[in-house]
């Protein structure tokens, strides 16, 4: 599979890198992500349960989860995403292919390795459902992270993003500081950031204003996209978490593996929304200063959701020479066969059923700003290039 990898993005992307419109990143210096700031406690909290099993959030504490009309707010806006192409803590490129390994949480329930991906006939499966790939395939592609974490986005597709835009994730992150629109979390009625039953979040999507002067220290104003609220009103946005908590020291946006939620994806200053089955966002926060220090988002995607917003994505963002090549058709059959999940089913998983759903895990890097107020009108994005399927 890697080699198979390797062929596809030598002989389409790197051969058409000088056709690529990607805003003239590939000829500026690499940028560095901007490292996570560290915790003051010598024992920071992690987005899991502080235990060694299957990486999982933390359950809801005991109590009530009902409002105490004396909580605080706070207004979080994702600063940076962290797909495991570079270390969020130095920004160095990630050589080893490994970071994605600590992303995301175990969504199946089983722990997937080469031991556990057993052959069923010219096919695969290692217990969640049936791979269309091969033994020797899956046993490099479809094993699980660290603490049996599923996240095959990161370590598969996110290598192929990587393989013709090594800089995609410090590029994207750099467009976030300077203003790109991102994701804005309000978490409402915290009376306690170690244990708290009842922390509902409203999630809004900011305008872009590239006119700089972000300070990224609680300080910021950033207005609302219009079209991520109901009748300009910010008190009815299109999402949010009403089942939130904080537990054990970490804010867990609702009940694991059944929240869905539309996750917005960035690229060259282009943002759309995927749809997911289920998306499981936990933030951590340092016990002394109430600052997030850690986050990880863990996804279920179906395969044709994350296949028609990757096009979408693509034809917004790259020159059309590249993607009528035929470029964009070849990495999204290799999505495809990127599955590992099954829909609808509990823990996304049925031994007998064929795969047809992505797991995705993202680190992500938090920052307080002030609570927004104001909600603008953002102007639809045209597809810079139509490009239909091969098979249409």
């Amino acid at each position: 599979m890697k080699m198979l990898y390797g062929i596809v993005i030598a002989t389409l992307f790197f051969s058409c890198s000088n056709i690529l419109n990607l805003d003239s990143y590939n000829s500026d210096p690499p940028v560095v992500d901007s490292p996570v700031k560290p915790s003051s406690s010598s024992n920071p909290a992690e987005p899991d349960a502080p235990d060694e099993g299957p990486a999982r959030p933390p359950s809801p504490p005991p109590g009530l989860a009902a409002a105490s009309g004396t909580g605080a707010t706070l207004a979080l806006a994702a600063k940076a995403f962290y797909f495991g192409i570079h270390d969020p803590t130095t920004g160095a490129r990630d050589l080893t292919r490994s970071l994605w390994r600590d992303y995301g949480y175990d969504l199946d329930g089983i722990c997937t390795d080469a031991e556990t991906i057993q052959a069923v006939g010219p096919k695969s499966s290692g217990g969640t459902c049936i791979f269309e790939q091969s033994v020797d395939s899956a046993r490099s592609a479809l094993r699980d992270g660290n603490r049996c974490r599923d996240n095959v986005f990161a370590s598969q597709i996110g290598e192929i993003l990587a393989g013709f835009n090594g800089n995609f994730q410090s590029d994207t992150n750099r467009d976030i500081i300077i203003g790109s629109q991102t994701l804005v979390l309000v978490l409402e009625d915290i009376d306690s950031y170690e244990n708290d039953p009842y922390v509902p979040a409203k999630a809004y999507v900011t305008t872009q204003n590239l006119s700089g002067g972000f300070l990224w220290n609680g300080s910021d104003v950033r207005e609302i996209d219009s079209s991520t609220v109901t009748g300009d009103d910010l008190q009815t946005p299109k999402q949010s978490f009403p089942y939130g908590y904080i537990s054990k020291g970490v804010w867990v946006n609702g009940p694991f593996n059944e929240t869905p939620f539309n996750l917005p994806l960035l690229l060259n200053k282009n943002i759309v929304t995927l749809p997911t089955l289920s998306t499981t966002i936990g933030i951590a926060f340092d016990p002394a200063t109430k600052d997030p220090i850690s986050s990880t988002l863990a996804s279920a995607v179906s395969v044709d959701e994350l296949v028609s917003t990757l096009r979408t994505l693509a034809e917004r963002s790259f020159s059309c020479a590249l993607l009528k090549m035929g470029a964009l058709d070849a990495y999204l059959a290799t999505v495809r066969t990127n599955v590992d999940l099954v829909n609808g089913e509990p823990n996304f998983t049925n031994a007998a059923s064929a795969c047809n759903t992505i797991s995705l895990g993202i680190k992500l890097q938090w920052s307080p700003i002030l609570v927004p107020t104001r909600v603008e009108p953002v102007k639809p994005v045209s597809p810079a290039c139509k490009v239909l399927p091969a098979s249409q």
